[in-house]
């Protein structure tokens, strides 16, 4: 059986064969099985985004079937009421607070645009070493790498083997994602960086 994988805060995590079965989770459930479909939403809103939840609706628990199922129904009935129902389910599949109205983040301070620049040019030239040898070893090489320049968590080793398992993998990807690791900056902000960064990559 193929285990799941859900992503917490960007990065992919294996999910537990046996997260059904722990207590915390079991106590979620028993609360998202109540006949209320308005203290089901609830719960997403505020549960902790350390959970298990996402496994759940990714892979049809009879909660979540059932959740699914009233939200669509709702579209037709109670649009604001059914989106905000898809607003919780999504804060708990992205992992991320959901955010009200549009927030822009500021650019990088001056320092911190120089270190990821350096960073980013080192990941590239250690990548560059790299890509044309034996793509099979490429996770564990690039983790040895990694964990010369930072701490490198089981979670990250696993992140790193999925994505150089992605069939059209890009030499940028791979560099975003450690520089990320490394700086602790947000891919997002890695890309939006492109004047101090120069991330035009093959």
């Amino acid at each position: 059986m193929s285990p799941t994988y859900i992503v917490r805060r960007g990065v992919l995590l294996a999910v537990p064969e046996d997260y059904a079965e722990m207590a915390e989770h079991r106590a979620l459930v028993d609360r998202l099985s109540t006949n209320s479909y308005l203290e089901a939403v609830a719960v997403l809103e505020t549960v902790p985004l350390t959970n298990w939840l996402a496994a759940d609706l990714l892979t049809g628990a009879a909660w979540a079937r059932r959740y699914l199922n009233t939200t669509a129904k709702l579209w037709m009935q109670d649009k604001k009421l059914a989106g905000r129902g898809t607003r919780a389910m999504m804060r708990v599949l992205s992992g991320f607070e959901a955010k009200i109205g549009r927030q822009r983040s500021g650019p990088l301070a001056p320092e911190i645009a120089a270190k990821a620049a350096t960073v980013l040019a080192d990941w590239r030239a250690l990548v560059d070493a790299e890509w044309a040898g034996d793509r099979a070893g490429l996770a564990s090489t690039l983790a040895e790498k990694a964990s010369a320049r930072f701490t490198l968590s089981a979670t990250h080793r696993r992140a790193l083997r999925a994505l150089v398992r992605r069939q059209r993998l890009k030499k940028a990807d791979v560099v975003l994602t450690l520089s990320s690791w490394e700086t602790g900056i947000p891919l997002r902000r890695l890309r939006s960086a492109q004047p101090v960064a120069d991330l035009v990559y093959g």
